[in-house]
């Protein structure tokens, strides 16, 4: 059977491819951000800080999709591809790739590397990973329709065998939900929880200890074999600048501040907005924006109130999205688009979009009447994640000039994840969607997701589609097919596009990718 190698058939797909804590020192005895770090040399030195704004209820990054999560697990799990600042996908731990000219069959062997335990990696621990995965992620089984066998050939060979052609199995499987761990710590862990001692990866970080509330720290590993290539986004060249990351849970926002300003922290997340002259102004910051999708208000499909999508539609019908955008700080913080998952995106359109930004209270009274609202209070539950806080105020105000009874709740990041995945006691869910190459990779829109709990026969089908389809024709109708039944069934509100104000404090080669979940490899301290 005759096969192309990979940079053949990036170029046959043509863009199916491309798509896509307290001020001062610290307290506990722990050394500050970079003390006694050296000026950058040849190998790792010195333990970069990180502030981190919310605290990951796991480290499952298979069965997670949560940016937290991805966050500290990037830099200890590796993919068979990873993506480029334009969200193409490129090998990584793949090292040859083969497709068949039908795109149903593809062959990858594996680089030489070694997994944390010191064991090389093998097409074993590829498939146990993958099977895994298959079963936690929820996007999977629309990703992989039509999977007849996944094999491990020999040692370093890994043959993928689908029914339908299958385009964008690499864009799929450079995903951060698909790393690459130790078959014995996947087969273990089965479809429970991933614990921490079992992220055996291949990562130029591996896992010391995660005290949870506490911290969680990083070591370098000292046998990682880097990618080639240029840096780009998640993709090319990249190794352990530092011999630790500490990341730290600071969940107030002028705490996060004051530690950037004294040196306690080497990188912070979700600095407070109305601050941005001051931070910018600060001896060794710099401001590193973090591009982290959608500002979102899941709906809970499963609600006698709003599980009526012609009532979800009248929410969506009350909210002005210019006034919610002007509430999240500086312009360059901030873009509106409808279109899903976000409008950098190959596949951006407006299709079925007329009522996004509407702001018609009026229209949305009349619409909930319709859908048989009778005034019951609306639980809308929110962090004090700036963004989604602020997003959260507006929708009140909103709503409640279109006739809907509000009840506002503020919660802590771990009381509100719990609340959002029960069935009952919420109606809107403040929350953040993050930049995917294309709307099936959101796992809103699938079956098993725990926010809302939608689920629709319609879209699985449509995403399936997608995924086979070959044609730059076909994948654009796809996909406005997909987003077009989002805006009839609205398993979440999508609201303005936003970057969370983060900084950085004597950190060199950090690279602010455009992709959603940033990275710690190659950055160094520079005292």
């Amino acid at each position: 059977m005759a096969r192309r190698p990979l940079a053949l058939l990036a170029l046959a797909l043509a863009g199916a491819l491309a798509i896509g804590a307290c001020s001062g020192g610290s307290d506990d005895g722990a050394p500050a951000a970079g003390d006694g770090a050296p000026a950058a040399g040849d190998g790792p030195e010195g333990t970069l800080v990180v502030a981190a704004a919310e605290e990951p209820e796991t480290l499952d990054f298979m069965a997670s999709t949560q940016g937290n999560v991805h966050f500290r697990t990037i830099n200890v799990v590796e993919t068979l591809f990873a993506f480029d600042d334009e969200w193409a996908p490129q090998p990584l731990l793949a090292d040859t790739v083969e497709a068949s000219p039908d795109l149903t069959t593809y062959t990858i062997t594996l680089r030489n590397v070694k997994l944390h335990n010191g064991d090389p990696l093998t097409s074993a621990d590829v498939v146990a990973s993958l099977e895994r995965w298959m079963e936690v992620d929820g996007r999977a089984a629309g990703w992989m329709t039509g999977l007849e066998s996944l094999e491990a050939t020999d040692d370093t060979t890994v043959v993928f065998t689908f029914s339908v052609p299958k385009p964008l199995l690499p864009s799929y499987l450079a995903t951060t939900t698909t790393g690459i761990i130790a078959a014995s710590a996947a087969e273990a862990a089965g479809t429970g929880v991933l614990e921490p001692e079992q992220l055996i990866g291949t990562g130029p970080f591996m896992i010391d200890h995660w005290e949870s509330g506490v911290e969680l720290v990083l070591k370098a590993f000292p046998d990682y074999v880097p990618p080639e290539g240029e840096p780009s986004g998640h993709a090319g060249a990249r190794e352990a600048g530092v011999e630790e990351i500490v990341y730290r849970p600071v969940l107030d926002e002028s705490a996060r501040l004051a530690g950037l300003q004294t040196g306690e922290f080497n990188y912070v997340e979700s600095l407070p907005l109305d601050q941005l002259d001051i931070i910018e102004s600060t001896d060794g910051v710099e401001v590193t924006p973090r591009i982290v999708g959608s500002v979102a208000a899941y709906l809970n499909t499963q609600d006698p109130v709003i599980g009526d999508p012609a009532m979800r539609r009248a929410l969506l019908v009350a909210l002005n999205m210019d006034e919610i955008a002007a509430s999240l700080g500086p312009d360059e913080l901030w873009e509106l688009s409808p279109a899903i998952p976000s409008s950098g995106t190959r596949f951006a359109s407006d299709a079925g979009t007329d009522d996004w930004n509407a702001g018609d209270p009026d229209r949305a009274r009349s619409m909930a009447e319709q859908a048989g609202y009778d005034g019951e209070p609306l639980v809308v539950i929110t962090t004090s994640t700036p963004a989604t806080y602020r997003m959260a105020i507006l929708l009140e105000e909103q709503l409640e000039k279109a006739g809907f009874t509000v009840e506002p709740q503020l919660m802590e990041t771990a009381a509100m994840q719990e609340r959002r995945s029960q069935p009952d006691g919420w109606h809107i869910a403040m929350g953040q969607i993050n930049n995917v190459p294309d709307a099936t990779q959101l796992s809103a829109l699938s079956c098993g997701n725990t926010v809302g709990a939608y689920c629709s026969e319609e879209m699985n089908g449509l995403v399936s589609a997608f995924s086979s389809a070959t044609s730059d024709s076909d994948l654009t109708a796809a996909h406005d097919a997909i987003q077009e039944l989002f805006y009839q069934d609205l398993p979440y509100i999508k609201g303005p596009e936003v970057s969370d104000l983060n900084a950085t404090y004597h950190l060199a080669d950090f690279d602010p990718t455009k992709l959603n979940v940033p990275h710690l490899w190659n950055a160094r301290l520079t005292q």
